[in-house]
C-alpha cells in the first residue's frame, strides 16, 4: 500500500512536470555594451587600487561587492582595498566624479592610491517575474527587464577617466502561446552584465 502511494505521488509530480515543460517557454537574456568607444584596457601592473563603495539595489549589492574584491584582488593582490578598510577615505556624497577632478585629487592626496575602481549597477526596467504565469491572451504588450551596470576607473594622480564600460542586459516577455514563462532574474542579470564588463578588462588589460 505505501509503495502504491509512493508510485501514485511520484506518478502526479511527473504530470505536473510534464505539464510545465510544455506549456513554457524561456526568455533569452542578452548582455552588450552600451558604449563601445573605449577600445582599451588597464595597466593593471603599477599603482595603489581602491575600490569604492558598490552603488546597487540591496538584494545584490552584498553579493556584487564580494565579486568586485575577489576579482580585483586576485589581480592586483596587496595593492587593492576596499573604501571602506582606509580610514583616510572620504568622498562628498551624490558627486559626479566624471565633473569632479578636485574630489578625485583630493582622494590623492588623502589616502596615496592611485586608482579608484566606481561600479554601479541600477534596474532600468522590471515588469514581470523570473517565473511569469500571465495567459498568453493578455500579453498584448512586450514586457521587458532591463538592467544597467557601469564599471568606471579613475587615474587619481592625474584626475581623469581611463576606463569606462556600460553593460546592458535585457530580457523580453516572450510572444506565444505558453502560459508560463521563465527568464532570468534581476539579481543574475546584474551579476551577468558585471561579469561581461570584467571578460573585457582581463582580456584587454596588461596584467
Amino acid at each position: 500500500m505505501i509503495k502504491n502511494k509512493k508510485l501514485c505521488f511520484v506518478c502526479r509530480i511527473t504530470g505536473v512536470l510534464f505539464i510545465l515543460i510544455f506549456t513554457s517557454s524561456c526568455s533569452i537574456t542578452n548582455y552588450y555594451f552600451e558604449n563601445s568607444e573605449m577600445r582599451t584596457g588597464l595597466n593593471l601592473t603599477t599603482g595603489k587600487w581602491i575600490l569604492k563603495e558598490v552603488v546597487a539595489p540591496n538584494e545584490i549589492k552584498q553579493k556584487l561587492s564580494q565579486l568586485a574584491k575577489d576579482d580585483f584582488s586576485k589581480i592586483l593582490d596587496s595593492r587593492f582595498s576596499l573604501a571602506k578598510d582606509v580610514k583616510e577615505f572620504l568622498i562628498t556624497p551624490g558627486i559626479d566624479l566624471n565633473k569632479s577632478p578636485s574630489e578625485l585629487a583630493k582622494i590623492n592626496k588623502t589616502t596615496g592610491y592611485n586608482y579608484l575602481i566606481d561600479i554601479r549597477a541600477k534596474v532600468i526596467k522590471n515588469e514581470f517575474n523570473a517565473v511569469d504565469f500571465t495567459n498568453h491572451k493578455f500579453k498584448k504588450d512586450l514586457k521587458e527587464k532591463k538592467i544597467l551596470v557601469e564599471l568606471n576607473v579613475y587615474d587619481l594622480d592625474n584626475q581623469f577617466l581611463v576606463y569606462s564600460k556600460k553593460a546592458i542586459a535585457i530580457s523580453k516577455l516572450k510572444q506565444d502561446n505558453d502560459d508560463i514563462n521563465f527568464s532570468s532574474s534581476i539579481n543574475t542579470m546584474i551579476l551577468g552584465a558585471y561579469k561581461k564588463i570584467m571578460k573585457d578588462i582581463n582580456k584587454k588589460s596588461i596584467k
